[in-house]
């Protein structure tokens, strides 16, 4: 599946008739796994990776993972499910002939548009001339001698401004910039949100109310694409509103000091973590908008340096203090740095 959906079909009867000898953090990370196997497709033969993927630290994982293993697969660096696999394969025809439709029905409208323009500019109405002769008169019977001078030799060409070239809206060469949109704006719009092609089409139908030049909505898409930021349809909501474009993501390669691989992706990375992941994560439990939010990610790569891991420590010291009453989300991530530390040495006394 190449998109990722925005929900997983879960066969009660059936998942608890497999899983009733599980304990509770073990059905925690065994979902927490099917999750991202539904978004992702086979997960990483990696303990390193599915600890995080399952949200518990490598201790925790090390003790649960072979019961865990037993529902999959290992094959070729993946682990395999038969019946996520099929479910997966069920969902994308599913998703894929919606699409399908959905895009039929747009182009049939753009052409039924298209050839009622086509009707409106080829049969002028009846009366026009007669009208157009009758306001001719009476507007001459206002004006000086003078200016009906210089009228009659604008009728009769002398002195007549050239006219202007204008370009037909069908001109050869000029692309389809609607059905553009709706194939490849919608195929970026699922993969930045996650939404399914109806969906996909509806974001695309909100930009439109806001923008009616459908090349330039597709740009905006593109760009927020490229840099990868977070809230792409805000984003490309202010950007077709003509306000200040939102700021820049983080710079990770400045921070980070070497690269690391998940999910078939090179990342910048501390200590092995990857930098983009872990600062959306850290985003998340401080509760901001997007890793935008904090301008200066110096103390995430200072904890990582330090040998604090990212869920026991970062995520947990951030997470309690969210949860207190009255809290706001900072302007800086350095509000965390002593809780973060102090968690550090509470874990390693």
């Amino acid at each position: 599946m190449s998109k990722a959906d925005t929900w997983m079909p879960l066969h009660i009867g059936a998942y608890l008739a497999d899983t009733m000898h599980l304990r509770a953090a073990e059905h925690g990370a065994y979902l927490l796994l099917l999750m991202h196997y539904w978004r992702n497709g086979p997960l990483p033969d990696d303990d390193a990776k599915l600890s995080g993927i399952a949200r518990m630290s490598r201790k925790e994982w090390v003790e649960i993972a072979p019961t865990i293993r037993e529902f999959f697969t290992a094959d070729a660096g993946k682990l395999h499910q038969r019946r996520a696999d099929a479910e997966r394969a069920k969902a994308q025809q599913i998703s894929s002939k919606r699409a399908d439709a959905a895009r039929e029905k747009h182009m049939q409208a753009a052409r039924k548009r298209g050839a009622l323009a086509e009707q409106a500019d080829c049969k002028p109405s009846a009366n026009a001339p007669a009208n157009a002769e009758q306001e001719h008169t009476h507007a001459r019977v206002a004006i000086p001698q003078q200016e009906q001078k210089k009228d009659s030799e604008l009728r009769s060409g002398a002195g007549a401004p050239p006219a202007e070239a204008s370009l037909p809206l069908n001109t050869p060469g000029i692309p389809d910039a609607t059905k553009a949109l709706f194939e490849e704006g919608a195929e970026i719009v699922c993969r930045l949100t996650g939404e399914d092609r109806k969906g996909a089409s509806k974001q695309i139908g909100v930009l439109r109310r806001r923008c009616q030049d459908d090349a330039r909505i597709l740009a905006a898409l593109r760009d927020a694409e490229a840099k990868r930021v977070e809230a792409p349809i805000a984003w490309v909501t202010k950007v077709l509103s003509g306000r200040r474009e939102a700021p820049a993501g983080p710079d990770w390669d400045t921070l980070a000091d070497a690269t690391t691989t998940y999910e078939g992706e090179t990342y910048p990375a501390v200590e092995g973590w990857a930098l983009p992941i872990a600062g959306r994560l850290v985003a998340e439990a401080a509760g901001v908008s997007g890793v935008e939010a904090f301008r200066d990610w110096t103390p995430l790569r200072d904890w990582l340096r330090a040998g604090l891991d990212l869920h026991d420590h970062i995520l947990s010291a951030i997470r309690r203090i969210a949860s207190r009453s009255g809290y706001a989300p900072p302007a800086s991530l350095a509000y965390f740095d002593r809780a973060v530390r102090e968690a550090g040495m509470r874990r390693a006394a």
